[in-house]
Parts: C-alpha cells; sequence; structure tokens
C-alpha cells in the first residue's frame, strides 16, 4: 500500500499530460448541460448532443428554458437516456432562471446554498452537482468519480476507497486551489483512458513502478 499525498500524485500524472483544459464547453451553460447529458454514456455522445443544440442556436439555459420538452429529446437522443436528461435540463433551466435569473448570479452564492439547490433537482446526483460547482460555479471542490476511484484503488493509496475519503485525500494537500483541483480531475479521467483502463495496460504505464496493482501484473 502507497503513502502518497495527493499533490505529489498531480505532479506525476502532470508530467504525463500538463494541462488538461477539463471541463470541455465554451460557455459556463453549455458545461451544466454537459454535466448532465456525460451521465452513463460516452462524451463523444455527449459532443453530438452540444453540436446539435449549438445549431439550433440554443446553447444558454434562458433559451432552453422556452424548449419544449420532445424537442430537446431529439437534440440530445445522441446521448442516451434522453427522457430523464431533457427532464433534469429542462427543470434545471427554470429553476435557475426563476430563483438567480442567471448563472453568473448564481456564481455569487455560497457553496452550501448552491449545492442544496443543485441536489434538489430531480436528475441530478453528487457527481453531476459537483461537475456543475466547480467547473460552471467555480468553487474549489474536486470532482470524484469512476476514474479517480478506480486510480487510486489500483495504486493502492492508503485508506482512501470512498468518494468522502478521496475529497478529503485530494484537499489536504491541494488546499482549495480552483484550476489545479480542475486539472486534476481532467487528469484522472484522461490517465484512466489512456492508461488505467478497465483492462489496464499496465506493461506501458508511466506509473507502473509506483503502483500496486501495475507491480503485481505489468510483468
Amino acid at each position: 500500500m502507497l503513502n502518497v499525498d495527493a499533490y505529489s500524485l498531480y505532479r506525476d500524472l502532470f508530467q504525463v499530460f500538463g494541462e488538461t483544459k477539463w471541463w470541455p464547453g465554451e460557455t459556463e451553460d453549455e458545461i451544466i448541460v454537459g454535466a448532465i447529458l456525460t451521465q452513463n454514456t460516452a462524451w463523444s455522445n455527449v459532443e453530438r448532443s452540444l453540436a446539435r443544440i449549438r445549431e439550433e442556436g440554443l446553447m444558454s439555459l434562458s433559451a432552453l428554458a422556452k424548449v419544449d420538452q420532445n424537442t430537446l429529446i431529439e437534440l440530445i437522443r445522441s446521448s442516451g437516456f434522453y427522457n430523464q436528461k431533457s427532464r433534469t435540463v429542462l427543470e434545471l433551466s427554470h429553476r435557475i432562471k426563476d430563483r438567480f435569473g442567471t448563472v453568473e448570479q448564481m456564481k455569487k452564492e455560497h457553496t452550501d446554498i448552491l449545492r442544496g439547490f443543485l441536489i434538489d433537482v430531480p436528475g441530478i446526483g453528487q457527481e453531476t452537482m459537483d461537475a456543475i460547482l466547480c467547473y460552471a460555479l467555480d468553487k474549489p471542490l474536486f470532482v470524484v468519480d469512476k476514474y479517480a476511484l478506480r486510480i487510486l484503488g489500483r495504486l493502492g493509496v492508503n485508506d482512501v476507497t470512498t468518494i468522502a475519503q478521496v475529497k478529503n485525500y485530494v484537499h489536504s494537500s491541494m488546499g482549495d486551489d480552483l484550476e489545479k483541483l480542475k486539472n486534476f480531475h481532467g487528469l484522472f479521467v484522461n490517465f484512466a483512458k489512456e492508461y488505467c483502463r478497465s483492462k489496464p495496460n499496465c506493461k506501458i504505464c508511466p506509473l507502473q513502478r509506483k503502483c500496486d496493482y501495475g507491480l503485481s501484473n505489468g510483468n
């Protein structure tokens, strides 16, 4: 088992990938929509949906709030689960408009208030909420996903197996550095896709010699 702090891991991953510019999205509104659409699907499917929304000139929450569900379903069909996701996008669009007016105004609220607001929207869970808070609303928190859990589990980092433990592990050494927290999540995503896949590429992994799983399975 390893006892390595998150910042050391960040530096290792940064040497491989550098700045990831994650989350993909041209505006805060697009990031919010993308965070909902990416649930249980590949990002390539989300990109097609976002492109359709842009083509129709609807890539803002104020514009989407005026769209009927059937129209939105056709635009986001490639993302799957389109009935549920269309309801979530529309519900959140209306709620943001009614309570805050704009995302810029929303940013000014305290994180705890925003957390309670978002988690109350049907279809928004912990990971989606955190992604919106971090990437669209610039709140300094680390987004924990299946990739982070997979990588840390294989590395054998001490006592880091739950979402709460991952957050504590990251923030204990990374603090509230928003840009590094954003990039760290992107580094995990890139590393999981390139090396630490469901079936990992241990033999070419740059962290193999620092990894419990890689040491046991990569030779």
